[in-house]
């Protein structure tokens, strides 16, 4: 369910920590990437098992050039909801994608760089129906800390299970960048510039499960054996 406490006020939390960058002309980029791949690969499509198979995956940033951050917050939609106001009522989800596991466990920060977890919650987007039914997260490097996003840092890892999706059906995850505030938004900051991506999406198709897929296999042997005799 969503919770209904208020989020800080980020940017002054940060306020006092940080350390002067030159933020003009920065861009940032976030991406997916196979929680398998430690070298972050961008991948903007995947393939997920039917009948409940389940994958890996971690979200990186990297910016243009050097620029010292203290935090951001990530937007996490693997859904969506009909409805016009907010709520997660699950008859108004697509329900094709869930998380596997609990909102602790299923999505989970790069603690080494991000040891703040300033927010994460369930939470739906701004705009009209249809909207973004997501995670809501909030992340930080600790006080007095930054890191340097010139180099690629992994920000968290999340597995996603496949709920309703059917074969060859696809569904696309989402980070949402609204362009604007600190809610439900993807973003970074040095406490006083925020740099925002752009929306990313991730393509997930439905394919046979392992045992579907070893079943054929097993027949097709037997098949080319009677047609030998």
């Amino acid at each position: 369910m969503l919770k209904s406490f208020a989020k800080p006020a980020l940017i002054a939390a940060f306020a006092g920590t940080l350390l002067a960058s030159s933020a003009q002309a920065q861009t940032v980029n976030f991406w997916f990437s196979l929680k398998s791949d430690a070298t972050g690969a961008p991948i903007t499509a995947a393939d997920i098992a039917t009948n409940g198979g389940t994958k890996d995956f971690s979200v990186w940033v990297q910016t243009s050039g050097s620029y010292s951050f203290s935090g951001g917050g990530a937007f996490l939609a693997f859904d969506r909801t009909n409805a016009a106001q907010g709520t997660t009522n699950p008859s108004l989800l697509d329900n094709k994608l869930g998380l596997n596991g609990t909102l602790a466990t299923a999505m989970t920060l790069n603690g080494t760089s991000f040891p703040d977890e300033l927010y994460k919650d369930f939470a739906i987007g701004n705009g009209s129906a249809p909207r973004h039914y997501g995670v809501d997260l909030n992340f930080g490097t600790g006080a007095g800390k930054t890191v340097n996003g010139q180099t690629k840092i992994r920000v968290f890892d999340f597995s996603i299970k496949n709920l309703n999706l059917a074969l060859g059906e696809s569904y696309t995850i989402r980070l949402v960048d609204f362009g604007q505030g600190e809610t439900e938004t993807t973003y970074i900051t040095d406490g006083s510039t925020i740099l925002r991506p752009g929306e990313k999406s991730l393509r997930l198709t439905a394919v046979p499960e392992p045992a579907s897929l070893a079943a054929v296999g097993i027949g097709m042997v037997a098949l080319l054996r009677r047609r030998r005799k």
